[in-house]
């Protein structure tokens, strides 16, 4: 059935920052912005691929690191990360933790070696070495992906915005917590 995909559904979403602010940075971030649309659609089911985990001597798959019964959001840090970077991910991860820790489980996956990080989002990174997860999703630049029990897409945005995520909770699961505002760039 991996050629079955959702994209018509009512309850898939996303969002992306419209071009003319994507050319509104300098001209690296063009082409990120169009290496998102080459990312999966909502509805489409997420690929998987190789992944380490802290710790893990041998490689693991993205799918048994999201496999069970719960929402999975990942949060790309795109291909070049950076401190501030990973404190505005830190960030989103809390507010989402303290609204949905019940319905969604974070992760972040990283591009680039050793991550400078507090103890909590150690142990929710999954590390990328060779950037081929990141170029399956369509993660030049930071974004997020919502992966349902299902282990299909049920919303992504490039940025990671919170707003956006928040509207599409309401929309397509009801629920009226909000999160505060988070972009990264």
């Amino acid at each position: 059935m991996v050629g079955l995909n959702y994209r018509s559904s009512t309850i898939v979403g996303e969002y992306r920052e419209p071009i003319r602010r994507a050319l509104g940075h300098p001209i690296a971030e063009v082409p990120a912005w169009l290496d998102f649309g080459h990312g999966p659609s909502p509805g489409d089911r997420a690929p998987d691929g190789e992944i380490h985990t802290a710790g893990a001597v041998e490689p693991s798959r993205l799918f048994e690191q999201i496999r069970g019964f719960t929402h999975f959001l990942l949060l790309f840090t795109g291909l070049q990360n950076s401190d501030a970077q990973l404190s505005e991910l830190e960030k989103a991860i809390s507010q989402i933790q303290k609204n949905y820790s019940d319905f969604v489980r974070c992760l972040v996956v990283a591009s680039v070696g050793e991550i400078a990080s507090s103890n909590q989002l150690e142990q929710l990174i999954l590390l990328d070495k060779d950037g081929s997860l990141h170029h399956k999703y369509g993660a030049a630049h930071s974004c997020l992906y919502l992966i349902r029990p299902d282990g299909y897409v049920g919303f992504r945005s490039q940025p990671v915005e919170l707003n956006e995520l928040q509207k599409y909770f309401e929309k397509a699961y009801s629920f009226s917590t909000a999160l505060a505002s988070t972009t990264t760039d």
